[in-house]
């Protein structure tokens, strides 16, 4: 009996046709079902791109701040020496906010700061090369004078860092 059954569905052109119209709409069904799911994942790949891009500029910017903190308390430890007639001490702490903004430099994603930066690094080098021969007082006043603008200017820049890190996290 099974087998007559087995028989009869196989070969009934009606039951065939029936069959074949239900496996079409299934892998119809199965298909749509399928590429649902591929933009579902494309929509979670493109999300978590976009995490990752925010993490990694956030990242930069956190370490560009500190980079632009370090240069600037390098650059008041060398205005500090200076005040104290340590040429020496000031040259180094010179060369180490030099350094410090020229990984400031490199980490920024803005061509204006980073020009901005670069600036400040030509002038920085320019006071480095005074700092050496200062003769007399007025030579003195002029690159302490020059120094507290290159930090006035250092300072506005971290401070726009800071505002634009603060509201990123927002």
């Amino acid at each position: 009996m099974q087998t007559a059954v087995l028989l009869y569905l196989t070969t009934d052109p009606v039951i065939l046709g029936l069959l074949s119209w239900i496996s079409l709409l299934v892998t119809t069904l199965g298909l749509g079902v399928a590429l649902w799911q591929i933009m579902k994942v494309k929509r979670a790949a493109l999300a978590a791109k976009d995490a990752a891009t925010d993490l990694a500029r956030t990242v930069r910017n956190r370490e560009q701040l500190l980079q632009l903190n370090s240069g600037l308390s390098q650059l008041e430890q060398t205005r500090n020496h200076l005040s104290k007639g340590s040429r020496d001490a000031a040259l180094i702490c010179l060369e180490l906010s030099t350094s410090a903004i020229i990984g400031a430099r490199e980490l920024s994603l803005d061509p204006a700061e980073e020009r901005r930066l670069q600036k400040l690094m030509i002038r920085l080098r320019r006071a480095a090369d005074v700092i050496e021969p200062i003769a007399d007082d007025r030579e003195f006043m002029a690159t302490v004078i020059r120094l507290r603008e290159i930090s006035i200017e250092l300072r506005t820049i971290a401070v726009h860092r800071r505002y634009e890190y603060h509201e990123g996290e927002q």
